[in-house]
């Protein structure tokens, strides 16, 4: 049962705070005015029910991620003051199910630790605008994250447990078999490297528990079946195959891209995975010079070794993909905190009075960091507040000429670098005034045509 400390109230009452600043000052961008629309017909989402013609449509249009799009086209039908709550909550979540995977617990949560995981979160993820804050974006990635990491609990809490004890309550049996296979669906169908990733993980925990308990327990084995079919289901969409015909999938092509998407890795998250493989090496030599055996030192391992394996599958499966898009980054930065804390806690890598020590001596620099790059990058040109205050402009010259009786309108590009800002990528106006973005836009505010200003 979830017991909740003072001081780790105060830590989700300002980690909701921050975040709910930032929701709100980010703006609707790119696919959010596509997604406004069904794909059915392209008219207007007004109800719950015009969502799923709109994803059956979808589903043969662009791609088979119909749960996260789903929660997209729910989301902008809801309003972007609900998805502001909403979504602050569910970054809180991401961060306890993260907890939850490094300590196999939510009981009594270790105020400090939970914060850890919140700083790293927004330090780390390299494109946090477009994956944590943007409708659409984080529907897919922060959505799709939480949908599987929360499935992987009951596998991460239950690895050893020695028998099925309900396996004789046969109703609760058949709930809980039922709940897990549909959970299984939506995990598999979240995003594709993760719907990879929660397929071999499950298969894999069935494989471990035949081998060493001989037994499987019936819930694990519907969870599996159900995120098998739920990936199959979101790659074999016609979707996806119809946007990526041109797409070579030779060995050679998919090596060229492991090796591209390594290298791009290295570049965004580089720092923060050289710390990890500092802190491994570094464990695994003090179990030698414990003289413990290298099997020894990688039996006590087990958790890291399966989350070091989870990241590794969810990375390669990547290279199947013609493109490795920065939002993704933001999974396997997940992935990634799991490993460091887990080294950090339940590897006791360093001694119990140490391991405090630190932790009080480095928590201050991290909040000092924590709020400096935050109020840098909300303040900052063309940060978060000043990408917001553009696109309220632009949005005033819209009506505008909307209520002039215009029937298009010309509009000044933005853009930014800034990792907290979603106005970053291919989702921006163009000088094609007939194609996507441009052409949704105009849809959405009811003009004929969007044109690029030129500055």
């Amino acid at each position: 049962m979830l017991k909740l400390k003072k001081e780790t109230i105060f830590t989700l009452l300002s980690a909701f705070v921050l975040i709910l600043i930032y929701n709100i000052f980010t703006p609707m961008y790119a696919d959010d005015f596509s997604y406004s629309y069904s794909f059915a017909d392209g008219s207007k989402i007004t109800s719950v029910l015009d969502i799923f013609p709109s994803m059956y449509a979808h589903y043969y249009s662009m791609n088979g991620r119909l749960i996260t799009h789903f929660l997209s086209q729910l989301f902008l039908l809801l309003g972007k003051n609900v998805f502001n709550i909403i979504n602050t909550f569910a970054f809180l979540v991401l961060g306890i199910i993260i907890y939850t995977h490094v300590y196999g617990s939510m009981e009594d949560i270790k105020n400090k630790q939970l914060a850890v995981i919140y700083i790293f979160l927004f330090l780390f993820i390299p494109d946090f605008g477009q994956s944590i804050l943007w409708l659409d974006g984080c529907s897919n990635y922060l959505y799709g994250t939480i949908i599987a990491l929360a499935f992987l609990i009951p596998f991460r809490i239950r690895m050893d447990e020695k028998s099925d004890k309900n396996r004789k309550k046969l109703i609760k049996t058949l709930i809980v078999t039922i709940l897990m296979f549909t959970f299984g669906l939506m995990a598999g169908d979240s995003l594709e490297n993760l719907g990879v990733c929660v397929v071999f993980m499950s298969l894999s925990y069935i494989a471990y528990r035949f081998v060493k308990y001989k037994n499987v327990q019936i819930w694990a084995v519907s969870g599996f079946i159900g995120s098998l079919i739920g990936c199959v289901f979101m790659l074999i969409s016609p979707g996806t195959h119809k946007r990526s015909d041109d797409i070579s999938f030779s060995v050679t092509k998919v090596f060229s891209r492991a090796l591209s998407n390594v290298l791009q890795l290295k570049e965004d998250i580089g720092i923060f995975l050289t710390v990890i493989c500092l802190l491994f090496i570094f464990y695994i030599a003090l179990n030698l010079n414990r003289k413990k055996s290298f099997v020894t030192a990688i039996k006590e391992s087990k958790l890291i070794i399966i989350y070091i394996v989870m990241f590794m599958v969810s990375f390669f499966s990547l290279s199947a993909a013609p493109w490795f898009p920065l939002r993704v980054e933001s999974t396997l930065i997940c992935i990634l905190i799991i490993i460091a804390l887990s080294l950090y806690e339940k590897c006791h890598l360093f001694d119990e009075h140490f391991s405090v020590s630190l932790l009080k001596v480095a928590f201050p620099f991290l909040i000092a960091i924590l709020l400096f790059t935050y109020t840098s990058n909300f303040f900052c040109k063309n940060g978060v507040l000043s990408i917001y205050s553009q696109a309220k402009e632009r949005e005033k010259l819209i009506l505008e000429a909307k209520n002039s009786g215009q029937e298009y309108v010309y509009l000044s590009k933005i853009s930014s670098g800034n990792q907290y800002t979603c106005y970053r990528g291919d989702g921006e106006i163009t000088e094609k005034f007939n194609e996507w973005p441009n052409t949704s836009i105009a849809r959405y505010y009811g003009l004929d045509t969007v044109y690029l200003k030129e500055d």
